[in-house]
């Protein structure tokens, strides 16, 4: 199986799963039933869905052989190859966002309290660039993608027979091998140790196959019960390392093809609760 495909169905996967956590807040916030204490988290999904629908416009380039890094220069591109038809409102999006978390850079520095203004701006960017979020994702995720991407799970379920089996080998993958600091990687496994309720977690994505850059996002799979995810996520999102996290749950229903996916592709085990208690 054509590892591109398999990583372009990854893309997919996660493009869809980020609009519908999008969706489920919006919703909520167009009916005014959102509270205002989670616009914020609106402000973060539609900060998360960019970031992921970003990435994914990059890997069809890397499919071609090219290799675009900056945003502007890869939407200013996409919009010109017609690979894309909203390249000018994400580039809008980027100058949103600069201007929005300089003013929160400088409230901070000057230990500024003005925390109106920021939801104010939040709100403005949300009301601005929310419909791109449903526009873009079914754009990307067209029909012709959607049908590569169902018939690659299909061969998926019935090469894995629907089980999810991750890599159990030992020894358990160092900060070395996986490409950051001695230091990060004791801060993260501390967190690990911590709760008590995480038994394994596997790394996957570029780090895993060894395509990553110091840049690059920690992508894990967490087996923890889903009712502890959310606040193993906060820890791990507020850890004073240098690296972005990009997480599924293990027993989270929605992730299952995407964990699938990882299974062609590889993962390595970065912690066990067992090992641990056998130290």
């Amino acid at each position: 199986m054509d590892n591109n495909i398999i990583i372009l169905c990854q893309k997919i996967s996660t493009v869809r799963y980020r609009k519908k956590f999008f969706q489920n807040l919006d919703k909520q916030y167009m009916s005014g039933v959102l509270p205002d204490t989670e616009i914020m988290e609106l402000f973060l999904a539609l900060k998360d869905f960019y970031t992921y629908y970003f990435r994914a416009i990059k890997f069809l380039y890397r499919m071609e052989g090219r290799r675009i890094h900056m945003p502007k220069q890869l939407f200013q591109e996409a919009q010109k190859d017609k690979k894309i038809s909203f390249g000018d409102a994400w580039l809008l999006y980027i100058e949103y966002m600069n201007e929005f978390l300089y003013i929160e850079y400088m409230n901070e520095f000057f230990n500024l309290q003005d925390k109106k203004q920021t939801m104010e701006q939040a709100k403005n960017i949300i009301e601005q660039f929310r419909s791109y979020v449903y526009k873009s994702c079914d754009e990307f995720c067209n029909p012709k993608r959607l049908e590569l991407y169902e018939n690659t799970i299909d061969k998926i379920i019935k090469l894995k027979k629907d089980n999810i089996t991750l890599d159990n080998n030992k020894p358990i993958y160092q900060a070395k091998e996986i490409g950051i600091s001695e230091r990060s990687y004791e801060i993260i496994m501390r967190t690990f140790r911590a709760n008590s309720c995480i038994k394994n977690v596997w790394l996957h994505g570029s780090r895993a196959y060894n395509t990553g850059t110091y840049a690059s996002d920690l992508d894990l799979i967490i087996d923890c019960p889903k009712e502890k995810y959310d606040d193993i996520i906060n820890q791990l999102n507020n850890l004073s390392v240098p690296y972005f996290f990009d997480c599924k749950n293990l027993y989270d229903s929605a992730c299952l093809h995407h964990i699938q996916i990882t299974q062609i592709l590889g993962t390595k085990k970065i912690y066990c609760a067992e090992d641990i208690k056998g130290k």
